[in-house]
């Protein structure tokens, strides 16, 4: 299974997996959809736009709070620069 992840996870855009990425803003789509169906406090397309940066900083608290150094995250200021082996 880790052989896959990190197949999946070697195409990068900015020295960030497009993996990743693509991932997260389908689970923030999928969550956004599910909540929209029962909740509706705006339109969905802000909505979705909402959802997707509340999983990105959601993201970020989790990697700090575990203690992993990710390249958003130095891009952000809160982690120190990656070693080249992770990147």
């Amino acid at each position: 299974m880790d052989s896959l992840v990190a197949e999946l996870r070697k195409y990068r855009i900015f020295k960030m997996a497009i993996f990743d990425w693509v991932l997260a803003l389908l689970g923030g789509f999928i969550l956004a959809a599910i909540l929209y169906k029962y909740w509706k406090p705006v339109g969905f397309w802000l909505f979705l736009i909402l959802m997707q940066i509340a999983f990105i900083i959601f993201g970020i608290f989790v990697h700090k709070i575990l203690g992993i150094d990710t390249q958003l995250g130095y891009y952000l200021g809160i982690n120190p620069k990656l070693a080249k082996k992770n990147i």
